[in-house]
Formats: structure tokens, C-alpha cells, sequence
């Protein structure tokens, strides 16, 4: 009896390919990976004038490029801003975006939650980031990082990614904040920035990290002079490139393309960022 309509040829493997094959399983892998090539030459001279004009905490690229990706990826008209929960989609009312920021030469990371992004000036960002920077990297006020290093300390290695899982179903699922691993409801937001710029790296894809659900994760690399097409005409600017990680379970290809237009679209044409909400 055929039970099958397509016939196959079957071939005996090499053990090598046997031990191979023996580990394979079907992918339930939803990350989908990209590289964008941005011209920032405009908006690092925005930022310049900006600087040079305010008395005000000092505007950076990271903020800029923080506001303007967090701005647009996380708008409605995408998925990108919700969890998933019992079948459902749950969007966000605010677009809230995660800056990591680093300590003990990148041994230590922790990460600033700016919540309504969009609705923040440039230099309400830089104060918030700053703020948050200098109590994480003194390890003073920022009570809630010290008493989560001390858990994790303490625990035997076994337990500790059982409470990771459980902490990041209750944060990041429920909308729940935990006191004993003490964490905030969704306390990266839903999309993770950052910065590699002062490294010198050119192109490093962010992971997804399982307990957080986040469904986008965002890389900014050094910035670069390059011969590119300006106007026309061949010119020397400076580029950076964004290196994007999106759950495509969360949002289709022509989204995060669409995404990726408005976002080169912003930074060629920056003045928007500048003003005091968008």
C-alpha cells in the first residue's frame, strides 16, 4: 500500500552525518536578522547646534537614534508594541524603549526604561540615561539592581534560571512587578537599545533574551566616513549601521521593511527629533 504520493531514494549515512541528524529538530526559531546602512550626517550636526545652544544636559547620537527608532518601530500601525497572552495580542498605550548601559568595563549591564519616548524631549532622554548611568555604575540608589545581584548570588546555580523564567513570565506576560527578585513590570519596555559605538564595531546582531518576551532589539555600531550617492553626486558622509533582531512571530517582513524606510527616512531629515514632542 502507498501511503505516500512523493517517493523517496533512501541513502545510508555516514556516522558523521548520523550524529548529525540524530540532533536535528524542526526550527522554532522566529528571529529574523538585518543590517541598515544610515546617513546621521544631518543629524549629528543637528545634535551639534542643539548642544551649543542649551545649557541643558548633552544630547548624543544614542539619544537621538533612541528616540527616533523607539518613535516610529513602535508605533500602532506595527506589532511590535505588546505581549502575547492567552491568544491574544495585547498592545501598548506608550512606546517605552530600553537603553542598556554598562559598568565594570561591560562586565556589569543594566538597562534605563524610557517610558513614552515619543514623548520626551532629547534632553529629558539624556538626563533620564545619564541619571540611571551614574547611580548604576556607583552601585548607589539603585537599590533594586544591587538586591537582584544579591539573589542571583546567593541562589544555587540550578535555581536560578527556573526564578529568571518565572520573574520574566510575571514582568513581561502579566504586567506584574516582584519584590522578592525585585523587577518592574515590562522593564525594558518593548524594544531594547544598544550602543556600541565607542567599540568600533561595525555590525553585531543583539539576542532576544527568552525570560524578557521582547519582540525587537536594536544594535547602533560606530559611526563611519563613506563615499556615498548624496544629491546625486558622489559625497563623504557619516553612516551608521543599525543592526536590527525582530521575532517575526510578532510582525510580518513588510512591516519591519516599512519600518526600515521611515527610519533611514527620520535620520536623513532629523529636524522632527528636535522639537519638543512628535
Amino acid at each position: 500500500m502507498q501511503i505516500f504520493k512523493t517517493k523517496w531514494t533512501g541513502e545510508r549515512l555516514s556516522p558523521r552525518r548520523r550524529l548529525l541528524y540524530s540532533m536535528w529538530r524542526p526550527p522554532t526559531d522566529g528571529r529574523t536578522f538585518g543590517v541598515q546602512t544610515v546617513d546621521v550626517t544631518s543629524l549629528l550636526e543637528c545634535i551639534k547646534k542643539s548642544n551649543a545652544a542649551s545649557s541643558g544636559p548633552k544630547i548624543t547620537i544614542t539619544h537621538a537614534l533612541s528616540k527616533g527608532i523607539g518613535t516610529i518601530a513602535l508605533d500602532e500601525k506595527y506589532n511590535l508594541n505588546g505581549h502575547f497572552f492567552m491568544g491574544r495580542f495585547l498592545r501598548h498605550n506608550t512606546k517605552d524603549v530600553g537603553v542598556l548601559v554598562t559598568a565594570r568595563d561591560g562586565k556589569d549591564l543594566g538597562a534605563v526604561k524610557i517610558s513614552s519616548i515619543d514623548r520626551k524631549t532629547l534632553e529629558e532622554i539624556s538626563a533620564e540615561v545619564k541619571s540611571y548611568a551614574e547611580a548604576f555604575r556607583k552601585q548607589e540608589g539603585n537599590t533594586d539592581h544591587k538586591k537582584a545581584s544579591n539573589v542571583l548570588s546567593s541562589l544555587p546555580f540550578f535555581m536560578i534560571r527556573a526564578l529568571v523564567d518565572v520573574v520574566g513570565f510575571l514582568n513581561n506576560r502579566l504586567g506584574i512587578s516582584t519584590k522578592g527578585y525585585p523587577s518592574k513590570e515590562f522593564p525594558m519596555g518593548r524594544l531594547i537599545i544598544s550602543s556600541l559605538m565607542t567599540y568600533g564595531v561595525d555590525i553585531a546582531f543583539p539576542p532576544l533574551v527568552a525570560s524578557m518576551h521582547m519582540p525587537a532589539a536594536v544594535v547602533i555600531s560606530a559611526v563611519h566616513s563613506k563615499v556615498v550617492v548624496f544629491e546625486g553626486k558622489p559625497a563623504v558622509r557619516k553612516v551608521v549601521n543599525l543592526c536590527w533582531t525582530f521575532d517575526h512571530r510578532f510582525s510580518d517582513g513588510v512591516d519591519l521593511a516599512k519600518i526600515a524606510i521611515e527610519v533611514r527616512n527620520l535620520f536623513e531629515n532629523p529636524e522632527a527629533l528636535f522639537l519638543a514632542h512628535n
